[in-house]
């Protein structure tokens, strides 16, 4: 038996199934498995393992061995002696792989009769022992399920008595996990785990030989699904992404929401990563991105801050003041993150006679005609708004407002 790969240079490695060993007949050499004077023992499931840095890779071989058939005659005596009118029971049995076909011939004349009188088949075939390899079924040969429920196989070997065979259960190329139970031929996963995917066989032997078969269990796993990042702080004007992956059995979907709101006009979603540009105000907040596949689904949020250049404003818009009155003015400054709020003067500092507090200038002792700026500041920028007092003597004053970015 020949194993290779088209492709360059993996490590070939033969084994047998259940750790049975190689007989002495078996010789491997350059992925060529070979057996000399092949025997019943050599029957069984082969394993090639082809493995290289980026993984590897398992194939199996079943190997029937055929021999000829062996006769045993009951009775043994020869001849066989019978009085007259009493029943004559002979028995013919052949043995071999593959179980050989049984006839009786009256010396050179076939009598038609198979193994033995068809009278007292049923009878005898309740007393008598199998006398070739046994046959073997199972319920099941591929099972998929979903992970965490049970999972259940039976073999059985029909048309043999209980207990003149045995049932055995192996894992291809691993061994058995630890949370199975196998009675009476029955192979039970009480609670399946991603990790029991494979392949399993069931061997039905007895003194004769032993027959097997290979079942396929399919493990679906519900996705996990993570984002990255789970939370970022954007500029408004900017964009931001966010990457959705989830574990789980392929293919998995991915779908993202807004929580309490609507996606953006300016969002882009492609498997599994949400982009928004041009982002404003309102894409503040919490997305969630839904993973499902065929076992389940699972969710994951994210978190967007927004930040925001303050958004200012002066009142009084007007004021009617005499030189050497005194006035406030009040900044108010909005957005996120809150605005820092500073008062200065054009031109120069402002008078000894101010004071600042919560936004808020009151100057003391008016004088004619000065420019008073406040400046908001957050991380996403700043702006600026100025007054202009006037004073005069005839206590007619008038406050304009204007803006200045």
């Amino acid at each position: 038996m020949s194993c290779n790969s088209r492709l360059s240079a993996p490590e070939i490695v033969w084994t047998r199934a259940g750790g049975e060993p190689f007989t002495g007949n078996t010789l491997v050499e350059n992925g060529v498995l070979r057996i000399i004077q092949i025997t019943s023992d050599e029957q069984g499931v082969y394993l090639c393992t082809a493995t290289n840095r980026a993984g590897s890779v398992q194939i199996s071989i079943t190997l029937l061995v055929l021999g000829l058939p062996q006769i045993t005659i009951s009775p043994e005596t020869n001849p066989a002696e019978y009085e007259v009118g009493e029943p004559a029971i002979l028995e013919c049995y052949g043995t071999g792989d593959p179980v050989p076909s049984v006839h009786w011939m009256k010396r050179d004349d076939r009598v038609g009769l198979t193994l033995m009188d068809s009278y007292d088949f049923e009878e005898v075939a309740q007393k008598v022992a199998p006398v070739g390899p046994p046959e073997i079924a199972i319920d099941v040969m591929e099972l998929t399920i979903i992970e965490g429920d049970r999972a259940v196989f039976t073999c059985s070997s029909p048309g043999s008595p209980v207990g003149t065979y045995s049932v055995t259960w192996r894992r291809v190329g691993k061994p058995m996990p630890g949370v199975v139970s196998v009675s009476g031929g029955v192979l039970t996963f009480p609670a399946t785990r991603s990790e029991d995917s494979g392949q399993y066989y069931c061997v039905v032997g007895n003194e004769f030989g032993f027959m097997q078969e290979l079942v396929t269990l399919y493990i679906l796993s519900p996705p996990i699904a993570t984002v990255m990042p789970v939370s970022q702080t954007v500029t408004a004007g900017s964009f931001f992404r966010i990457s959705c992956m989830a574990d789980g059995t392929d293919p998995i979907f991915y779908e993202w929401s807004k929580v309490g709101g609507q996606l953006s006009p300016h969002a882009h979603d492609v498997d599994g990563m949400l982009e928004i540009t041009k982002v404003t105000a309102a894409d503040a907040g919490e997305y969630r991105c839904l993973s499902q596949n065929e076992a389940g689904r699972s969710e994951a949020f994210a978190s967007i801050t927004v930040q925001v250049s303050p958004q200012v404003t002066i009142t009084p818009s007007s004021d009617t003041r005499a030189v050497g009155a005194s006035v406030e003015f009040h900044c108010q400054a909005h957005r996120f993150p809150t605005p820092q709020v500073i008062w200065s003067k054009e031109g120069g500092s402002l008078p000894i006679s101010h004071s600042m507090q919560n936004g808020i200038l009151t100057l003391s002792n008016l004088q004619p005609e000065m420019i008073y700026v406040c400046t908001a500041t957050n991380r996403a920028g700043s702006k600026k708004i100025s007054a202009v007092s006037f004073a005069s003597f005839h206590a007619l004053h008038e406050l304009i407002m204007f803006n200045s970015k």
